[in-house]
């Protein structure tokens, strides 16, 4: 089972940085476009404006995935600089936690705002394209935000615990060598 999820997130990982790099060049090769058009020609591309303008939003919200997956979100770490390690660890776990749930609610609010523009049948001025179908990116998005946020949180948790059983196994070994220690000195000093 574990295989299935790995190979899952492998593509899911895959999939996102393709969709990432594909708007941005399509961003790019669009403007490029447009600005030709506009002085060679005399005349724009009509959509160009609105074409960018949605794949900035899938660049947005896809990207806030992949950032997720990566830990490379903005993080202000002013207090758990000050902790130590162990717990540095334990609190980002509980950070990307929390986060992970404000996300998750972020994404029910993204549906119900996707489900009162669908039933608006709002479409966009430009391509013609239902709003709701563009927006749809955004809970998307934000869904496997949730997921890797949850991901990277437990993995934190997880490298706490080991951390924390390490500690008190290298304690328990140096009381014992301690107690080995005095043993040693009190056959030492009765001979």
């Amino acid at each position: 089972m574990r295989g299935i999820f790995h190979w899952l997130d492998r593509y899911i990982q895959k999939a996102e940085a393709a969709l990432l790099i594909g708007s941005v060049l399509l961003i790019a090769l669009n403007s490029i476009a447009n600005v030709l058009g506009r002085y060679l020609f005399s005349h724009s591309l009509y959509f160009s404006e609105e074409l960018n303008y949605f794949l900035i939003i899938a660049v947005t919200f896809i990207g806030c995935s992949y950032a997720a997956r990566q830990s490379r979100h903005i993080r202000m770490t002013a207090f758990t600089d000050m902790l130590p390690k162990r717990w540095q660890t334990l609190a980002n776990g509980v950070i990307y936690l929390l986060t992970a749930v404000l996300v998750a609610v972020l994404t029910w609010y993204a549906w119900q705002y996707i489900a009162k523009v669908s039933q608006m049948g709002r479409l966009s001025p430009a391509l013609q394209v239902p709003l709701s179908w563009v927006y749809l990116i955004a809970p998307i998005g934000l869904f496997f935000s949730t997921v890797q946020f949850t991901r990277v949180g437990l993995r934190h948790i997880k490298r706490f615990v080991q951390l924390t059983v390490l500690s008190r196994s290298v304690r328990h070994a140096g009381s014992l060598n301690t107690n080995r220690l005095n043993a040693n000195r009190k056959q030492e000093k009765a001979l």
